[in-house]
């Protein structure tokens, strides 16, 4: 997921509950969220992201089981319901 510039990351989430390991951009949002199951690199430099391939490759079975340990965290049930509440204390300010 190269962004250099993300809010959360949804398609991380999607690509972690099927069990698809996520090699990330070095940005602080990502870290913050996923840094139990996600492999980083900084997209500018071709070589360290191959040389991230390549670690991913070996560590594949690894990143997937915590990839959807990670997923199974989130929900769509829990963000409607924090959502919810987030408007619910607008209105009553």
């Amino acid at each position: 997921y190269p962004s250099s510039y993300e809010g959360f990351g949804i398609p991380i989430i999607e690509s972690m509950s099927n069990g698809t390991p996520v090699i990330l951009n070095k940005i602080e949002v990502f870290k913050e969220f996923f840094s139990e199951a996600g492999s980083f690199n900084d997209f500018n430099n071709f070589r360290t992201f191959q040389k991230t391939l390549e670690e991913l490759d070996f560590e594949y079975d690894s990143f997937q089981e915590k990839g959807m340990k990670l997923a199974r965290k989130f929900s769509l049930e829990k963000s409607t319901q924090q959502t919810l509440e987030a408007y619910k204390n607008l209105i009553q300010s």
